[in-house]
């Protein structure tokens, strides 16, 4: 169960570049407490669905991931190159030792995602961001690529449903930014509940 061990290093480092580094205020201490209770809310639902072992895991890293991406991005609409470092390294680890994944497999779908996922980047010109990418190729190398297409269709609809609430309550322009990720990790824990 070193994956354990790996995610208190990941919470540390949430924790450095949230906290210390950026400084602290209420708001950044109450979305580490909501990260916390929703990790908490995860591991419940896949111990009860998977039982112990590397699927739990597996799907725990991805909700981490997910999460602390969120914040990044809500605050700043940037991902922290630290936490894409982290989690690559991570999604490899998981590779590499869950006996039921073929590592060759999503590493090749996991790559094909990226390279289709920055051509859209490049020829849209700020419509998916960087960190979008990197967040969406690291879900489907950690999750396989049925979860990320999932995630994704969902997030967009929920993105569209408040763009729209937002252009009708809020007089928002379409031209309007939305952070994608917060999206994304909803997405993904609905899928995760149902």
């Amino acid at each position: 169960m070193y994956i354990v061990g790996i995610i208190l290093v990941l919470c540390a480092v949430n924790y450095y570049v949230y906290l210390v580094r950026d400084g602290s205020d209420l708001g950044r201490v109450l979305w580490i407490v909501a990260l916390d209770l929703v990790l908490s809310w995860t591991y419940y639902i896949c111990m009860r669905r998977f039982g112990v072992g590397i699927m739990t895991y597996t799907v725990l890293t991805g909700t981490l991931l997910l999460v602390l991406a969120a914040i990044g991005d809500l605050y700043t609409f940037r991902i922290p190159l630290e936490l894409i470092i982290v989690f690559t390294g991570l999604s490899l680890m998981i590779l590499f030792l869950s006996p039921h994944i073929i590592w060759m497999y999503n590493l090749g779908i996991a790559g094909m995602v990226f390279l289709v996922l920055m051509a859209i980047h490049k020829l849209l010109r700020g419509g998916i961001g960087d960190g979008d990418v990197y967040i969406l190729t690291l879900i489907t190398l950690i999750l396989g690529w049925q979860h990320m297409l999932l995630t994704f269709l969902v997030a967009l609809l929920l993105t569209a449903l408040v763009g729209l609430l937002m252009m009708v309550v809020k007089g928002a322009s379409k031209k309007t930014m939305l952070p994608f990720v917060p999206f994304l990790a909803i997405a993904h824990l609905i899928i995760i509940l149902i």
